[in-house]
């Protein structure tokens, strides 16, 4: 007899038998209604939800963390593109290439036995004085003409930066040492996290804090940002423009190498630095592109999203992210979260 199957002379009378099926019980996490929760399958299953729980809150800590650590390497980036544009409204194509050249300058020194904070300082007035040679050279010639001349002009610095540096390095990279980092780690509800980048965390909040005070409370930084805003009435008033352009120019390759060393020690310096300027652009877009304080929050707020993004949906989706926030911010609100909105008198 085929398995399964009831044949109706099985039984006495003729009848066919009541076949029942049996259920199995599927073994589920959590307790049913009315079983002992105290049981060993109710704790097993309360300790594997606690042990998920606890690592996606370590999960989302050591992301935004790390978040914090890339917006505020983005501020820095962005802090001396806002500066430069700010007072002469020339947005610095140039600026990755001098945060290399400040980045290689340190590698090289060093590893020649120069002092670390010695080869920094001394990367840093390099930068400055080709800022204030290049604004000398030709930049400062486009003041008053077509925007697209200063962006041509400034494409022309990278490009002979960029020269230079592949004769003089070559494709050489540094791993730099930036002053008060360390290996060390530090443990934050119970995610850790590098020391170094705490200090670098802190070290750009606070050095963004210091660019915008000195912009708004000194004589220097009322009148670079009035020279940005009405460099007419600027020059009227006895002001030499000319000057503070310089100033504007220095001060902001400077910046720029700063952010070249914070860069070579969190990651590597080679020539693949120059690209974080275009992926800055969201950030400071989103600041305001005049704005010094909104360079701060653009860039923690794209580096905590872009951290986000790529943990939970992928590295190449959090690009995308990134971008598609820059055009909405370009389509809703062109002159960003905290920069001033242009007014054209028809």
């Amino acid at each position: 007899m085929p398995r399964g199957r009831c044949r109706d002379d099985d039984r006495p009378d003729g009848r066919r038998p009541h076949v029942r099926r049996i259920r199995t019980k599927s073994r589920r996490c959590g307790p049913r209604r009315g079983e002992d929760t105290d049981g060993l399958c109710g704790a097993d299953c309360r300790s594997t939800f606690n042990r998920k729980r606890g690592y996606e809150v370590n999960t989302v800590i050591s992301t935004l963390f790390s978040g914090l650590t890339l917006g505020g390497l983005y501020a820095l980036v962005g802090l001396g593109l806002v500066l430069i544009y700010r007072a002469t409204g020339v947005f610095n194509f140039a600026h990755g290439q001098l945060m290399l050249f400040a980045a290689y300058l340190v590698g090289y020194w060093t590893s020649n036995g120069w002092g670390n904070v010695a080869a920094i300082f001394a990367s840093l007035a390099v930068v400055a004085v080709i800022g204030m040679g290049s604004h000398l050279a030709f930049l400062r010639r486009t003041i008053g003409r077509p925007e697209f001349m200063a962006v041509i002009a400034a494409l022309g610095l990278a490009t002979v930066l960029d020269g230079v540096m592949g004769i003089a390095f070559g494709s050489t990279q540094y791993t730099l040492h930036f002053p008060g980092t360390g290996d060390g780690t530090v443990d934050i509800l119970g995610s850790t996290m590098s020391g170094r980048s705490i200090v670098i965390f802190v070290f750009s909040v606070v050095l963004i804090a210091v660019v915008a005070a000195v912009l708004r409370f000194t004589t220097v930084g009322v009148r670079l940002r009035a020279a940005g805003q009405a460099p007419l009435l600027t020059s009227q008033a006895g002001i030499n423009i000319s000057r503070y352009y310089l100033v504007a120019w220095a001060i902001g390759a400077a910046l720029a190498g700063v952010a070249g060393v914070v860069y070579g020690s969190v990651y590597v310096a080679n020539p693949a630095m120059v690209a974080i300027v275009f992926s800055t652009l969201p950030a400071i877009f989103l600041g305001g592109l005049d704005s010094v304080p909104g360079a701060l929050v653009g860039g923690l707020t794209i580096g905590i999203l872009q951290n986000f993004a790529a943990v939970y949906l992928g590295g190449e989706v959090s690009v995308l992210v990134v971008y598609l926030i820059l055009i909405g911010v370009l389509v809703v609100r062109p002159h960003g979260l905290f920069g001033t909105p242009e007014i054209v008198k028809v």
